[in-house]
């Protein structure tokens, strides 16, 4: 008897192969991608910046002893560290930014080592950083860093990394504070990327971070087809790229109907990659609202009038370039992660400022 299955499968693939296209993306298994934005002040045991709040928030009600507040704030990265080193299903992808001890590529890269020991998935690790001047010092100098760490296994070997400085031309001096890093990675199967770019709050702003974007890709890209131009295009062809990062878009001005356009200009050559998440501004709004968690009467709370809980912006997101509408980006949920659900909530209220994005991507 004739598996007549199987027999229009093989002509339906045929028939497809010869106009170009290919089977339903929804048979294929998607890439598990989770971004995180880790309070870098909570890593240095700092109570300063943005998140002076959320670091008192980890310190809690403990002696006020310098060495004990130190391991109270740093209690809450290893609350960061423990959600992401157990995820139920181990993630294809994990961008990261503010990520590390800043000044230490070495203690860095253990950060990131203690994330993935718990997989039993072969990652890769690529570590980027820039260098800015301090905001309290504008003659001293900070290293920031950034982080792209993928399954060789599932996303292939590193062909060639970059990372840059995404400040803008205006903000450009040797006394800016502005460091906004952008990771590039390309492996013989994609292209990923990673960045955390400045606040912007209308189109005009929106655009200037699309053409530093747009620049600095298309320098990248240009090195790739040096390394290897028949892989590079093919990958560009099929638009095999995932974008995680914050955005700082708390206008909400990247959404499905109006992408990140990155324009990618080389010699005889020019291609426009439309970055979106498949929601709305509506839905992003009311399902992805990650930044930035603030006490009570802080200056930059937003709460609902009626049941007084906070109302959070929008900004970090994972990306894509291709309109397959089955890939879907949510916020991380309890039932995401293998931790007892006694600490769990505790560990997801004092971790960071931001709340952790996920994604299913079929690319």
């Amino acid at each position: 008897m004739l598996d007549y299955k199987k027999k229009y499968i093989k002509y339906k693939s045929k028939y497809l192969k010869i106009k170009g296209g290919e089977l339903s993306q929804t048979k294929k298994k998607p890439y598990r991608v989770v971004f995180a934005n880790p309070s870098w002040a909570i890593q240095q045991g700092l109570i300063k910046g943005s998140e002076e709040d959320m670091v008192k928030k980890c310190i809690g009600n403990i002696s006020h002893d310098s060495s004990i507040v130190y391991d109270a704030i740093r209690r809450c990265w290893l609350n960061t560290l423990e959600i992401l080193s157990n995820l139920k299903l181990p993630f294809d992808v994990l961008g990261l930014v503010e990520v590390g001890n800043m000044g230490s590529f070495k203690k860095t890269e253990t950060h990131l080592k203690n994330i993935i020991k718990s997989y039993e998935n072969n990652f890769q690790i690529q570590l980027g950083s820039i260098e800015t001047a301090t905001r309290d010092n504008p003659n001293s100098t900070l290293t920031l860093y950034i982080s792209i760490i993928w399954n060789n296994n599932t996303l292939g070997n590193m062909l060639h990394s970059r990372t840059v400085n995404l400040i803008l031309p205006e903000k450009k001096n040797k006394y800016s504070t502005d460091g906004r890093p952008f990771c590039m990675v390309m492996t013989d199967k994609c292209l990923l990327l990673c960045t955390h770019l400045g606040w912007y709050s209308d189109e005009i702003g929106k655009k200037k971070y699309e053409d530093r974007v747009s620049e600095e890709l298309s320098l990248f890209i240009k090195e790739c087809l040096v390394k290897n131009k028949t892989l590079t295009k093919n990958l560009l062809n099929t638009k095999k790229i995932i974008f995680t990062g914050d955005f700082n878009d708390a206008s909400t001005l990247i959404n499905k109907n109006n992408p990140f356009k990155v324009t990618i200009k080389l010699e005889g050559f020019q291609e426009v990659l439309e970055f979106h998440n498949n929601q709305s501004k509506q839905k992003l709004k009311k399902n992805l609202a990650t930044c930035c968690w603030h006490e009570k009467g802080h200056q930059y709370r937003i709460e609902d009038k009626k049941t007084g809980k906070q109302i959070r912006d929008t900004g970090d997101y994972i990306l894509w370039s291709n309109n397959n509408k089955n890939s879907s980006n949510r916020l991380l949920k309890k039932s995401d992660i293998n931790i007892p659900k006694k600490n769990l909530q505790y560990k997801l209220e004092n971790s960071s400022d931001h709340k952790y994005i996920i994604a299913d991507i079929y690319i």
